[in-house]
């Protein structure tokens, strides 16, 4: 996440790609925290995508923030608050 603050966006990619491949691949990870990964992972992968756009669409940024509210991702919706407002 510090690369996602200091507007890294490539390698904040490449580190949740990085990231995906353990949750998908190691074998003694419970289910729940597989779950609960796997979420942040596409939450987060597509708030990079939204911040890393040129011509961000305030509608996709709403719809985030909207499904983003009723999951304890709370620095995802912060940041998905402060990308709208800019």
């Amino acid at each position: 996440m510090i690369y996602y603050e200091m507007k890294w966006f490539i390698p904040a990619s490449d580190l949740l790609d990085a990231y995906r491949y353990f949750v998908k691949t190691d074998k003694i990870l419970p289910e729940i925290y597989k779950t609960s990964s796997n979420s942040f992972i596409n939450y987060y992968s597509n708030l990079l995508k939204l911040s890393n756009s040129p011509g961000i669409s305030k509608t996709e940024i709403s719809k985030l923030i909207s499904e983003l509210e009723s999951t304890p991702q709370t620095w995802l919706l912060r940041k998905a608050h402060e990308l709208l407002k800019n």
